[in-house]
């Protein structure tokens, strides 16, 4: 009985010693929170001499910091900026985690601009979850800017993005979606996009800029292209609003009183595609179930709800049109028909992929849309 406790003490003791040892190699390499800089931000654009330069916000902990450490550095790829970024910081450089990554309209109108973000899907460490932004104008602006009693820089854009992707007014795209949005042959990218008011003094959501297969910049799209954009996506979801004018309602010398609001309580949307007389052809069924939300005209909505469906399905269908001709116009294909046309029509679309954007600008997209009125608010 002895000799079983003592090999069990032995046993315990030895146990202990481990986690002794375990608690002083976890302690080993602590770095305190005021010795760091965890780099939040990043931007890439060229400089006025078509330089490819790195931008980083991040913010300093400690009694003696101005709470955020702005600066760029001209670099020839990402994998030298780490290096850099020591050179600037008080601090040793820790995480791989950017909240955002902002691309600026300069460097968008290159091409294959997207090569340079190599490092960060061959580098196992870096994270591909980080927000990208299109930024309208230099990104050199951008990071210059210190907010003043408003969250750094990292917090608001993440934020932006994240809040109003849900409403449908832009689009969420991580690095990875971007990644695989470029090499989609049939599918072009697209990226939220931002800009700074300087009467405002505040960043501000523009929509969504539409980019080419290769990346450079095509387009940008409103808030409602943006929803609407969503819808054919079938990335909306319930709750986004659209406004619309109603043709041949009263309006005012000042005011917008010609207007009819719904917001979307359910809606179901089929991409049907097929092949003809050499052009792809596809039919988009869309059926909205809709809340009134706001009707600035006077009208008997109790009494003629059908004639109001009617002129929201008019509206709606005709701004939709307008945006699929914008689409064509540049060449490019942000809600992904080429997707459909390679699983329906594989044999036509095979031999085009690469000039998927071409094709489909000759492509005839019809539109069978229907607005119902499900509720029409407690006014009376």
């Amino acid at each position: 009985m002895r000799k079983s406790m003592r090999i069990t003490m032995i046993l315990l003791m030895f146990l202990l010693f481990l986690l002794f040892l375990l608690f002083l190699s976890g302690c080993g390499d602590k770095i305190d929170l005021e010795e760091a800089a965890v780099p939040l931000a990043a931007g890439i654009d060229l400089d006025e001499n078509n330089k490819l330069r790195f931008y980083v916000s991040n913010p300093v902990f400690g009694d003696k910091s101005n709470d955020v450490q702005q600066y760029n550095i001209p670099v020839t790829s990402l994998r030298e900026s780490r290096s850099l970024q020591d050179a600037y910081t008080s601090g040793a450089l820790e995480g791989r985690n950017y909240q955002v990554y902002v691309v600026g309209r300069k460097l968008l109108q290159h091409e294959d601009w997207f090569k340079i973000l190599d490092v960060i899907f061959r580098d196992a460490r870096n994270t591909v979850l980080d927000r990208m932004v299109a930024f309208d104008g230099p990104v050199e602006e951008m990071f210059a800017v210190k907010p003043k009693e408003q969250p750094p820089l990292p917090a608001i854009l993440r934020g932006m993005v994240d809040s109003k992707s849900k409403r449908g007014t832009t689009v969420l795209t991580t690095l990875q979606d971007m990644h695989r949005q470029i090499y989609e042959e049939g599918l072009t990218p697209v990226l939220s996009e931002v800009d700074y008011d300087s009467k405002q003094k505040s960043f501000r959501l523009l929509g969504t800029a539409l980019l080419t297969h290769k990346g450079k910049y095509a387009a940008s799209l409103g808030y409602q292209e943006s929803v609407l954009l969503n819808l054919l996506k079938k990335k909306a979801t319930k709750g986004v609003n659209l406004s619309f004018a109603i043709p041949g309602e009263p309006n005012a010398d000042v005011f917008e009183l010609d207007r009819a609001s719904f917001g979307i309580r359910k809606i179901k949307t089929k991409i049907v595609s097929s092949y003809s007389d050499n052009r792809f052809r596809f039919r988009v069924q869309m059926k909205v179930s809709a809340a009134l939300t706001e009707q600035l005209f006077k009208y008997d909505i109790q009494k003629h709800a059908d004639i109001l469906e009617a002129q929201l399905t008019q509206q709606m269908q005709d701004q939709l049109e307008k945006l699929i001709r914008k689409f064509q116009r540049n060449r490019i294909d942000p809600v992904g028909f080429g997707i459909y046309a390679r699983a329906y029509q594989y044999q036509h679309f095979k031999p085009l992929e690469e000039e998927w954007g071409e094709v489909f600008s000759h492509a005839e997209v019809d539109f069978d849309v229907h607005v119902k009125i499900i509720s029409m608010g407690t006014i009376r």
